[in-house]
């Protein structure tokens, strides 16, 4: 039973993450190595931009299991 629950979640989010990667092309290609540094204490610039196509992602699009 707790196979088969982990097992549904992995598939939701793998779902998830290939949707990310249809409506956000910036992150379905190659990333330049300069998109990975940062200054001190400040997040690098994937980071930010996962989190902004997931937070609209959430906000305004639904998931369809059927496409």
């Amino acid at each position: 039973l707790e196979s088969r629950t982990l097992s549904k979640v992995r598939i939701h989010v793998e779902r998830v993450i290939g949707k990310l990667k249809q409506r956000f092309s910036i992150l379905s290609g190659p990333l330049h190595h300069e998109m990975f540094f940062t200054d001190e204490d400040e997040i690098c610039f994937v980071d930010k931009t996962v989190k902004v196509a997931s937070a609209l992602n959430n906000c305004n699009f639904s998931i369809d299991l059927h496409q």
